[in-house]
């Protein structure tokens, strides 16, 4: 039977695991004198390019929500309009099963009338 207050080693591998995500990157490393901004780097130069990534990426999102958007309107008059249709076609069955019984009462009038 296991030994219910053993210590699990998973702690080490936790810690190469914070070590590996607090690593700097190679092209951040800076001597002590030198700031961040003289500090030259591929993503200095990488701004433009991603730059117009993102923009590309928002138009991208902004008309993929456009569309989005033109969709649900879409449907919700599309809904609107099968209700109407619902309720004109319930209506009309409505009034189809009144029919018979609305021809029993003018027989019935007009036979009254024939007889006096």
């Amino acid at each position: 039977m296991a030994n219910p207050n053993a210590r699990v080693d998973a702690e080490p591998v936790h810690t190469a695991m914070r070590h590996q995500l607090e690593a700097p990157e190679e092209d951040s490393v800076q001597t002590p004198g030198q700031r961040e901004e003289e500090a030259p780097s591929e993503k200095s130069f990488a701004r433009p390019a991603s730059l117009e990534k993102i923009k590309e990426e928002r138009d991208d999102l902004l008309d993929r929500f456009a569309r989005a958007q033109a969709e649900f309107e879409n449907t919700r008059k599309r809904l609107a309009r099968e209700q109407d249709e619902f309720k004109d076609l319930a209506l009309a069955e409505a009034l189809k099963s009144l029919l018979p019984i609305l021809d029993g009462f003018d027989w019935a009038r007009n036979f009254a009338l024939e007889s006096i």
